[in-house]
């Protein structure tokens, strides 16, 4: 059984997500928060003071990012969201009831057309799935301009091919997927996207960093 699916991960991750979102608030976000506060403000400034543009959020959990959203950057994004997990989906309701949050496979999203939202945002999402080469497949699909992975983990070694470990999460043993930056980079160009903007997004070590990416739909590319 997938993580995500597991019955008891909902309210651990809600917790410790709490406790972050009440820093945020208070002064002193994480740095994966900032950094993807900083992606979002360099976004609305690029397009100019932007009406209302539509978001997914892939692999949701609890919509915690609703609230790094509307912190960052206001009104200006329209939020949707999708994850796995039913108990995520439930507990949205309690905190976020006006939201648009749906339960279903980021590998597999047929309930929704080809490039249905502006933006389409991955956060930590495709570092634990396994097909994720199905996952980036699917988050392009539906963007219909951009699209954020925020928090991907990277090799230092740039020789070294993406990597595939089962480690602890919440008590239960996930996939943590540390990629080769050329691999994931090619990936998404060829699904039709070129890169725009990169943001450190805190948390590295030794052998690895951690970034946010920002791309574009390429629509001069030739299919």
């Amino acid at each position: 059984m997938s993580l995500y699916a597991e019955p008891d991960i909902a309210g651990k991750q809600r917790a410790l997500v709490d406790q972050q979102l009440t820093a945020m608030w208070e002064g002193h976000p994480p740095a994966h928060f900032a950094s993807l506060g900083e992606l979002l403000q360099w976004l609305y400034d690029v397009l100019g003071d932007p009406s209302c543009l539509t978001l997914l959020d892939a692999a949701c959990a609890t919509a915690y990012y609703a609230d790094i959203i509307q912190h960052y950057v206001g009104d200006w994004i329209e939020y949707y969201g999708i994850d796995f997990n039913p108990g995520m989906v439930a507990m949205v309701q309690r905190p976020y009831p006006w939201l648009h949050v749906v339960q279903g496979d980021v590998c597999n999203m047929d309930m929704f057309s080809d490039r249905t939202f502006d933006i389409v945002l991955s956060g930590a999402t495709i570092m634990h799935i396994e097909d994720w080469h199905s996952a980036v497949r699917e988050l392009t699909r539906v963007s219909h301009r951009w699209l954020i992975l925020h928090r991907t983990w990277i090799l230092t070694d740039t020789e070294t091919p993406t990597r595939v470990e089962m480690r602890d999460a919440y008590g239960h043993l996930v996939p943590y997927i540390t990629f080769n930056e050329q691999e994931l980079m090619t990936l998404v160009r060829e699904c039709g996207f070129e890169l725009q903007r990169i943001v450190p997004s805190g948390e590295t070590s030794p052998s690895w960093g951690n970034f946010t990416y920002l791309f574009e739909r390429n629509e001069t590319r030739r299919d």
